[in-house]
Formats: structure tokens, sequence, C-alpha cells
């Protein structure tokens, strides 16, 4: 993961700097061409693909500053409450999707950048929206997972941070398309996509990757026809004990 965010930095420099020439040179001949020209609804095309590429760089450019987010705790069930995620689900429900929310009352917290698990939801639901059809239905669930207090040294132990830590779930589902079994083994892997152009393949790539960095997991289970759940799981900030030394 290292390695693949130095390449990723390096790459979105290199890109960059020819992207915003080919932009500037386009919006140049937008403005010596007149509206009616048939060359100006070429000129258009290329500037949303100058778009395109631009929100790849900048996917590749978060993703290689991803170690440099630090830390932060958070009150999970904050986060979707928040104006951001009111003004998503706002649209949704525009469209006739249903939202659901089920947020645990004890508010758990987890140790993340806000702005980093607001990058992986508001990914989830926009990928939620993109399955589902008017009359769609999303649900967004939070709980903790109190682990027992006689739990064994073997069990969840942290390889970074040699602690055992009671867990948060973060659940978002929908009862969309559904994914093909065929290309669930390749959901998180980088510029894959099931949306065409439409996608650049980066999304969940890098929503792994952050869950992954501040040991969490993700998991997904879909039906054709029937829905997706993706399954967030983080270890809880406020229940943490330092693991028993090795002897």
């Amino acid at each position: 993961m290292a390695a693949l965010g130095k390449l990723a930095a390096g790459v979105a420099h290199e890109i960059n700097n020819p992207l915003n020439i080919i932009s500037l040179d386009v919006e140049f001949l937008k403005s010596q061409v007149e509206p009616t020209n048939p060359m100006m609804e070429n000129l258009h095309s290329i500037s949303e693909e100058v778009e395109r590429i631009a929100h790849i760089v900048q996917q590749l450019r978060d993703h290689a500053k991803m170690d440099e987010a630090g830390h932060e705790i958070i009150n999970i069930n904050e986060i979707i409450s928040s104006h951001i995620f009111s003004i998503a689900f706002s649209q949704l429900m525009k469209r006739g999707i249903k939202i659901e929310l089920d947020l645990d009352k004890s508010n758990p917290l987890i140790m993340i950048p806000r702005t980093k698990i607001t990058q992986v939801l508001m990914n989830l639901i926009k990928n939620a929206e993109d399955a589902m059809t008017e009359r769609g239905a999303l649900h967004v669930c939070t709980r903790q997972i109190l682990q027992p207090k006689n739990i064994k040294d073997t069990e969840t132990v942290s390889a970074s941070s040699k602690t055992i830590n009671n867990l948060v779930e973060i659940v978002i589902s929908d009862n969309g398309q559904g994914i093909k079994p065929e290309d669930m083994n390749y959901l998180f892997e980088p510029f894959f996509t099931t949306k065409g152009f439409d996608g650049t393949g980066l999304g969940l790539f890098i929503s792994y990757s952050i869950i992954k960095s501040y040991n969490g997991t993700i998991k997904v289970e879909s039906e054709v026809g029937r829905g997706t759940t993706f399954s967030i799981v983080l270890p809880a900030a406020n229940y943490q004990r330092k693991a028993p030394k090795d002897k």
C-alpha cells in the first residue's frame, strides 16, 4: 500500500501538468468558436473527459495522502446526521427513495478523521443511489459490538496497536439491482467498475484502503435483483484496554 501510494502520487503529478494545459487550450478554443459551430459539441466533449481525468487524478492524490490524515475521535452518529448527509438523503428522497436510519443510541465513537469516513460513506451511498430506481430503499445502521469481558488473549488483537477493542459497525444496504457473482471478487480492486464510462473504478478501492488503514474491515453481500449490503467494522475509540503482555 505504501508503494502504491508513492506511485499514485507520482502518476497524479505527471498527469496533472499536461491536463491543465489541455484544459486551458480547450477553453481558449471555445472562446474563439461560435456557439452554433458544430465543433463546439466536440469541445464540450473534450472538456467533460478532461474533468473526468481530473477527478481520477484527484482520487489518486487523495489516496497518496492517506497516511497524512492522522487520527480523530468522532461520534459516527453525528457524522451521519450532519448537514452534508442530510442534503444527500434529501436528494435521494426527491427520487422517491426511502431513507431508513437506525443509529445506535449509545452514540459510538471511532478513531478516524471525519473527512475520511465521510468520503467512504458518501461513496457507498452514491453507489447505492446508482443501483436503485424509484421506490428504492436505503438503510443506514450503526451499532456497537461489545466484546466479552473475559476475552482471550488471542482474540481480536490489533497487530499495530496491541490492544483488544470493542467494535463499531456501520451498515449501508439498498434494495437495488445487486452485484453479479462474477464481479464480487473484483469490487475493491483499482480501476474495476461496473458503471462503464460513468465510473472511475477508484471509489471502492480507496474506501477499502481508508478503512483498512484504520484497522477496520469492509465487507459486501449482494444478490442480483435484491440489493447490496456493505458492512464497515472499526475499533471503538471509547472501549480500549491493553492486551496482556506476552509471557
